[in-house]
């Protein structure tokens, strides 16, 4: 069931993502992306979610000066969501060679062409397509962007080495010099998609 439910949302986020970010009227993708958002949480919930959510919980416990348009401006955060997308691109480079198959049917869905793709690049070619809708939606370039350094990585993966009940459910074995070279790879996103 997890798997019919999660073979749905990437068409709607294709159809339906980008219209309900960039028009505010447009009630149809936002229901759209509602009733994704509502399956995803079904999945993910049922399959469970792993490094790029981990890290997002160390992640956002650094937040020293970043502050995303339209939250309050009393206190600092980074919503989940942000702290978890600003590592998938390095995560779905590290481990899309785990399923391929699921990663170039992600991408064709987000729109590349995947013909010419060798199923080890499977992770990068998915990594570039989110890459373009960060892009697009003004998603902050990578940690730098959120007012981390490389002075925090340590930390960062210190935290979330801890938080087992996400890294271990990864389809490959979690230890710093994987984070490391994801958090690395996610400093600067332009740079490394």
């Amino acid at each position: 069931m997890t798997g019919v439910k999660m073979k749905l949302i990437p068409r709607l986020i294709d159809r339906y993502f980008l219209p309900s970010v960039e028009s505010i009227d447009d009630t149809l993708a936002k229901s759209q992306m509602s009733l994704a958002s509502v399956k995803k949480g079904v999945g993910f919930g049922s399959a469970g979610v792993h490094i790029s959510h981990a890290l997002s919980y160390a992640i956002s416990s650094k937040v020293i000066d970043y502050n995303p348009d339209g939250y309050p401006t009393d206190y600092l955060l980074i919503p989940h969501g942000l702290s978890a997308i600003i590592t998938a691109l390095a995560v779905f480079s590290e481990i899309g060679y785990v399923s391929p198959d699921r990663c170039m049917y992600l991408a064709q869905i987000l729109g590349a062409n995947t013909g010419n793709v060798k199923r080890l690049e499977a992770g990068k070619c998915l990594a570039g397509c989110l890459c373009h809708y960060m892009k697009r939606l003004g998603i902050p370039n990578g940690l730098s962007g959120l007012g981390s350094t490389e002075d925090d990585i340590p930390e960062i993966i210190e935290e979330t080495l801890k938080i087992l009940r996400l890294t271990c459910l990864s389809p490959i074995l979690v230890c710093d010099t994987l984070l490391e070279g994801i958090l690395h790879k996610s400093l600067t996103i332009d740079k490394s998609f």
